[in-house]
């Protein structure tokens, strides 16, 4: 998996990934399912294709990320997905394709999983969607018969079509809860967020941001412009370089946020966003 798995969080790739690990991210991200939480913030598109890669071994898992992709679709970085999407393993690929392509039944009109999708391949060798029935030859024929096009699109096979959405939380309760949601919800599902999600653990350099998020070192230093420019961080010189820091403005919105203030748009990097950002804050100072 490429560098971009880090994102945000600390999701391990295939290989390192277990199942309960898995587990607890998506219980922070609004899953509901009887396991801790995990206490650092999560690598979104990382665990959506680290459960792919595992999805087979467990059904239960991949029809909760079905739901969760397909309920918050708007949070999930369409550019990070399509490249890590690029480099996993064919069969975790294909898997990934049936996530994707599953979810958009309930939620056909979300252009951020597209480019996602076109970088997913199908597996040359057909094989039942989960492993289980891939051993039990009277099971194996049933699933590669009643197969619909949705799966069959992908060599996976399966009959049921159906997104579950009752063990997943509402958007709304996931941005107040969960704060690199809401980062999200403040500034969109970008590399913006991604950085200021990174500096509220621990503020942190261009060069360590870009090699941490696995992106150049000239975007990390163009999204630290923008949340400079839209009065969320600032920049403390540290010996030769500089720190990015994040400013008490930030935690105020998420905050509000959490609090169920209303943020209808992601804030523009301009003079505009600055004075939204400034009045949101200075509203809710008024309300204490």
């Amino acid at each position: 998996m490429s560098a971009s798995a880090s994102r945000t969080g600390t999701t391990p790739a295939r290989g390192t990934a277990d199942l309960s690990s898995i587990w607890s991210a998506w219980a922070r991200l609004g899953v509901w399912v009887s396991v801790p939480r995990a206490p650092e913030p999560v690598a979104v598109e990382a665990l959506i294709v680290a459960s792919a890669a595992h999805g087979r071994e467990d059904p239960r898992l991949l029809e909760c990320v079905v739901g969760w992709v397909a309920r918050a679709h708007g949070l999930i970085n369409g550019r990070s997905l399509s490249a890590l999407a690029s480099a996993a393993d064919p069969l975790t690929a294909a898997v990934l394709g049936v996530v994707l392509s599953w979810a958009k039944l309930a939620t056909p009109k979300s252009p951020g999983l597209d480019a996602a999708l076109l970088r997913c391949r199908r597996v040359r060798r057909g094989r039942p969607l989960f492993a289980v029935i891939e051993n039990i030859p009277t099971l194996r024929a049933r699933a590669a018969a009643t197969a619909t096009p949705l799966f069959r699109r992908w060599g996976l096979w399966h009959d049921d079509e159906a997104v579950h959405l009752d063990a997943i939380q509402d958007v709304s309760r996931m941005i107040r809860e969960v704060p690199e949601l809401g980062i999200r919800a403040l500034l969109g599902p970008t590399l913006d967020a991604d950085i200021l999600t990174r500096v509220m653990q621990q503020p942190a350099t261009a060069c360590v941001l870009s090699g941490a998020l696995g992106v150049s070192y000239a975007a990390t230093h163009e999204a630290m412009d923008r949340l400079v420019n839209r009065g969320l961080c600032a920049r403390e010189r540290a010996g030769a370089g500089q720190l990015l820091v994040p400013l008490r403005a930030v935690h105020d919105v998420v905050a509000a946020l959490r609090n169920g203030s209303p943020l209808t748009r992601p804030i523009p990097s301009s003079r505009q966003g600055v004075q939204r950002t400034a009045g949101l804050v200075r509203s809710l100072r008024r309300r204490r």
